[in-house]
């Protein structure tokens, strides 16, 4: 540094004669630093090899988000290199938008914001007490880097005086992980260190230093030349900050990093404590240099009243940076490890390969990289079912998971915007709020597994402080059926959920449902008594191990269980063991998954919706492992059903009375769930087609479906209703398909001219549709075939059925089912009341019997792919319905059969 004056630090008496000084008898005067020239000093970067700096003069205009973006926009103008992948990202905390804005002080441009008269701590959106943002480097593990800005305050700094105020005001410093600096402690292991600086009451410039090493230095007046220094009101006083990071010997961190302070281009040292041989980054935190630009008013001493903290205006100028190129040789992160003892079936997501995906294709890349190498004996597969967050095609999901490269290891990362909550869905406005997709695991029936993964939260949890979100945010979690999590046990047949939640608070708490009760809905988890708390920007374990209920016969048995751990460590819920669990009834088709799930999914009555930050979500090392023992399922037979006594070795019926009294999606999620296993939200009405209700009918309840006068086509939204459900076949390859249900038309199609296309069979592979089996209504008050993509031409349209008429409000028990070999070649049949409905006739399929009739119903590279979903997209086809038309179904079943 450029000393201004003569001084040596030897004796006394050497100073002297070095200065000329010719009175040995007067006191030696303690040299101080000149003040600063009227525009302040510049900084010293003469040791840096890249300077970035910011020209306000251009952003004289601007405020708010605008501002902001034109600060990052000048810092990554001012570099000499540019990179797309090395840039300054600023990150606004607070304050940004309505207290943060750009002024002329007497010909020099600078920041500007207030600190009102009586305001202290971190501020509400309405109170004015300074800002916060932070501004993340290009190359955030550099070795050495500097700040520096000249600070200018609006009011003297004191106490006693009415023209003075008595303020602690924090000031920008060097951060990594943005720890909290707490007086005498050192940071917490892995949270990094903040270097900032604060004023006092008595007017001086204090360190407020919090690194790994230890608490020395978290409140230490700094000095020079053993007196504590001042700013001055109205003048430019320069801040430059200058930080060496540690090094490592391999994982172990060396203590000899650094921070070094000027004022005003001299060197400052704190009153106590070491600035040399530091830990800055300690083997555990994943360093990230950034510049924590905060400036508030954060405390008041006892000994002065309210009324004295007066009005002060911050301002700042000539913000820079510099930096050399060397990089710190950071250890490989070491991870917590999962406790995999006694599985013998092991299988990690491999996310290396699947860099750059997005949506389909990281789906598909999932479940590749899960069925790649199987433990040997597996039977089955992993199969991945996404819900959103990938599909950026449609007007309300978007593709908003990504692998990307975190310090060497690939991660899986979401956003979660700020102000989003709940589930995007169809018919909503299209947000970022995460993503959820199912993996269902080989072996669905496995009694004992565990799941887990490492996750890490970028925005602190907590509430009342603009700095962090209060955010109750859905974690991955075990399940079977998918069912909502609800203050109740689950329904008969709905199966379980057990994933985890974090809140305002900071939390951790379950968000378990199952067949047994609701005791633990929402119970906080801790560890040794304690209460979880999540910290931001760590990377935290979970693991779940699973134990399921077993069945003596048809009775379940109270035997299940959930054993977690939380890095490393064993984790309960303060309601107590989850033990003596019942997760699966008889009712219960039993298949296992991981429900992959991360959204905020509430806001808290008391936060408002700009409380809600965003907030970016990374998880890695997913891992599953499993023993080979399955649950001994129930014995007792399901109820017979239409296709089981068809011979349909699957099959499902729809029970009315568990979805009476429900409409709309909640109807539809439980249509799904007891016929495809399908979780809640997956299916959504077409063309916002849902006139579909239960009703009673002489004593017995129906699935009624209304189709409007004169309405035609799929877009008149009042004609019948749209959704699809896919068979629950797994990875089955399959060889046969039924549908069937009770069928009863409230006006004669031939009096109402309706030709209406009923429920029918689709079958596809994968997204291809192969064919639609459907069959319809006319208007000679008999039933035709009007398939689509028929295997033989006369299925175009049939109407030959001699007399069967379908009379109004008469119930036919109606069944159209299909089967095929391994060459796809087969046959079909559609019954009423259990006889062939088309009879034999010498112009169609050359006189022989419809049901004998044999079709390639599946082409051969199709049929070990080949899958099956009843279409419940039934409306009026034709022109026609002179009035209101009403179509109820009961008795309703699907059914397949399988081979190997």
């Amino acid at each position: 540094m450029n000393i201004v004056r003569c001084f040596l630090a030897v004796s006394i008496s050497l100073s002297l004669m070095a200065c000329g000084n010719e009175s040995s008898d007067k006191p030696d005067a303690l040299p101080q630093i000149p003040p600063p020239p009227a525009g302040g000093y510049e900084p010293d970067f003469s040791d840096f090899e890249t300077v970035a700096n910011i020209d306000l003069g251009e952003l004289k205009e601007l405020t708010g988000q605008a501002l902001i973006d034109g600060l990052e926009k000048q810092l990554n103008d001012s570099l000499l290199t540019r990179s797309s992948t090395a840039q300054f990202e600023i990150i606004p905390q607070w304050g940004y938008d309505t207290n943060l804005r750009v002024v002329d002080v007497n010909g020099y441009y600078a920041l500007e914001t207030t600190l009102a008269a009586g305001k202290v701590g971190k501020p509400s959106a309405s109170e004015l007490n300074g800002f916060s943002f932070k501004i993340s480097l290009p190359n955030g593990v550099v070795k050495q880097a500097t700040l520096s800005y000249q600070l200018s305050l609006a009011k003297p700094l004191g106490f006693g005086e009415t023209a003075k105020s008595p303020d602690y005001i924090y000031l920008p410093g060097l951060t990594s992980g943005a720890p909290e600096v707490q007086n005498n402690k050192p940071t917490a292991a892995g949270t990094g260190f903040t270097y900032k600086f604060s004023t006092d009451r008595y007017g001086y410039l204090n360190a407020k230093y919090a690194d790994p090493t230890n608490g020395d230095l978290t409140n230490a007046q700094l000095q020079y030349a053993e007196k504590g220094i001042k700013p001055t009101q109205g003048q430019w006083d320069l801040i430059q900050q200058n930080i060496t990071v540690n090094d490592f010997n391999q994982d172990t961190a060396q203590a000899n990093g650094s921070v070094t302070t000027y004022f005003n281009r001299e060197v400052v040292a704190p009153k106590s404590g070491s600035t040399t041989d530091r830990i800055l980054v300690d083997d555990t935190h994943p360093y990230n240099l950034q510049a924590l630009v905060e400036v508030y008013r954060y405390y008041k001493h006892g000994a002065d009243d309210i009324s004295a903290v007066q009005e002060q205006k911050v301002r700042i100028k000539n913000l820079s940076f510099a930096w050399n190129n060397d990089e710190v040789a950071l250890p490989p992160p070491v991870d917590d490890k999962p406790d995999l003892a006694g599985y013998p079936n092991i299988k990690a997501i491999d996310l290396e390969p699947l860099a750059g995906m997005q949506g389909s294709d990281l789906v598909a890349g999932i479940e590749q990289q899960l069925n790649k190498n199987l433990p040997e004996g597996t039977t089955g597969t992993f199969k991945v079912i996404p819900k959103w967050g990938f599909d950026g095609a449609s007007n309300w999901d978007s593709e908003n998971l990504t692998v990307e490269m975190i310090q060497g290891q690939y991660v899986l990362q979401t956003t979660i915007a700020a102000q989003a909550v709940g589930q995007p869905a169809d018919g909503k406005e299209a947000i970022r709020n995460g993503f959820s997709f199912l993996i269902e695991l080989p072996n669905g029936k496995v009694k004992e597994a565990t799941m887990s993964y490492l996750y890490r939260l970028s925005t602190p949890l907590g509430n009342g402080d603009p700095s962090k979100s209060p955010d109750y945010i859905f974690l991955p979690g075990f399940t079977s059926g998918d069912p909502l999590v609800a203050n109740s046990a689950s329904q008969p047949g709905e199966g379980f959920t057990y994933k985890l939640n974090t809140d305002r608070y900071g939390k951790l708490s379950t968000r378990f449902t199952d067949a047994t009760d609701n005791k633990f809905y929402n119970s906080v988890l801790q560890q040794n008594g304690a209460d979880i708390r999540i910290d931001a920007n760590l990377w935290h374990l979970v693991q779940q191990k699973l134990q399921t209920n077993d069945f003596v016969g048809s009775a379940s048995t109270a035997d299940g269980s959930l054993d977690m751990i939380y890095k490393t460590g064993v984790m309960t819920a303060k309601a107590g063991a989850v033990t003596a669990r019942t997760q699966v009834d008889a009712h219960h088709d039993y298949k296992l998954a991981a429900l992959m799930e991360i959204y905020r999914h509430w806001k808290h009555s008391a936060d408002k919706e700009s409380d809600l930050k965003e907030q970016v979500v990374q998880i890695k090392n997913i891992t599953f492992a499993w023993k080979n023992d399955d649950i001994n399922e129930p014995t007792t037979p399901p109820a017979a059903n239409y296709c089981s006594t068809k011979g349909f070795t699957q099959s499902r019926a729809l029970d009315l009375a568990s979805i009476n009294g429900l409409t709309g999606q909640d109807l539809l999620d439980k249509i799904g769930q007891q016929l495809g296993d399908l979780p809640a939200g997956t299916l959504t009405f077409g063309n916002s087609r849902d006139n579909i209700r239960v009703v009673e009918n002489a004593g017995e309840l129906a699935l009624e479906v209304t189709y409007a006068a004169a309405e035609t086509g799929q877009m008149a939204t009042a004609n019948g209703t749209d959704f699809a459900v896919p068979f629950p076949t797994g990875n089955s390859k399959l060889r046969g398909a039924c549908f069937a249900y009770d069928l009863n038309v409230a006006i004669a199609t031939n009096e109402n001219k309706d030709v209406i296309l009923l429920p029918s069979i689709l079958l596809n592979s994968g997204n291809t549709l192969l064919s639609d089996h459907r069959y319809a209504t006319n208007k000679y008050k008999r039933f035709s075939a009007k398939f689509v993509n028929p295997p033989h031409a006369d299925l175009s349209w049939l109407d030959y059925s001699g007399n069967n008429y379908v009379n109004a409000n008469t119930w036919y028990k109606m069944n159209q089912h299909l089967q095929f070999g391994d060459n796809g070649s087969g046959t079909l049949d559609f019954q009423m009341n259990d006889v062939t409905y088309f009879k034999p006739n010498a112009g169609k399929f050359d006189g022989e019997a419809f049901e004998n009739v044999n079709h390639q119903l599946v082409d051969a590279s199709d049929v070990d792919h080949v899958q099956f979903t009843a279409n419940f997209d039934t409306y009026r086809h034709d022109a026609g319905g002179t009035n209101i038309q009403t179509i109820q179904y009961k008795n309703i079943a699907i059914g397949w059969n399988t081979t190997k």
